[in-house]
């Protein structure tokens, strides 16, 4: 797993690890899941930006989760995400993996693509070009204690004595639970396919961000 001391990351290797799925859990920082010791996984710091340690690390490998992103990358986060996703389809080029999980955004129509957008449309494109089979889980906003979207609507609702929220907030999105998206990483691990592979993963309810922080805390504001 590529990405595995990010929020999704650290609960799917909690979860994998539960049902007794062996784990090799990689990240530039892998202290923390270091720690918990937990059983059947295997945690490994990573640099992405030095290539050179990709074929070793995916020796053996079945099937890689690619849950990484730049958006805390500062700077061009765009060609951040484009130079590693293309260090890892090179990687895969050689290696045994025979399926990749990639968690990916729900798009938007070009003209309204943002640079986070864009990032992930590039990243799921490199991944198919490794010829190995792709499955792009594309999700919504993921609800769930920690996540980031969660924290800044908490924040919004809890720190500002008068919000004048930003025009986004009226964007319409289909939020979808944490518990549930960890369902379908798992499933995914359990219906391979060797063909590229979309799926979208959100809940029933479109709702704006406004509405969403009023259904999760019940205050109007």
């Amino acid at each position: 797993m590529l990405g595995a001391s990010g929020y999704i990351g650290q609960h799917l290797v909690r979860e994998l690890s539960a049902r007794g799925y062996p784990v090799l859990a990689a990240a530039r920082h892998i202290d923390r899941l270091q720690k918990l010791a937990l059983p059947g996984v295997t945690c490994r710091s990573v640099d992405l930006n030095q290539p050179q340690d990709l074929p070793a690390l995916l020796t053996g490998i079945d099937t890689l989760y690619y849950l990484v992103h730049g958006m805390g990358e500062g700077g061009d986060f765009i060609a951040h995400e484009r130079r590693v996703a293309t260090y890892v389809r090179d990687a895969l080029r050689q290696s045994s993996v025979r399926q990749v999980i990639f968690l990916s955004s729900l798009q938007a129509p070009a003209q309204e693509q943002s640079d986070h957008l864009r990032a992930r449309q590039i990243t799921g494109d490199l991944l198919r070009e490794s010829g190995v089979p792709v499955t792009e889980l594309r999700a919504g906003i993921i609800v769930g204690a920690g996540s980031a979207a969660f924290e800044v609507m908490r924040d919004m609702v809890y720190n500002l004595p008068v919000l004048t929220p930003p025009r986004w907030v009226r964007s319409r999105t289909t939020p979808v639970a944490l518990e549930n998206l960890l369902v379908d990483l798992v499933e995914l691990l359990n219906h391979p396919s060797d063909m590229h592979r979309v799926f979208e993963a959100a809940g029933p309810e479109v709702l704006s961000y406004q509405q969403a922080v009023h259904s999760l805390y019940g205050r109007q504001r």
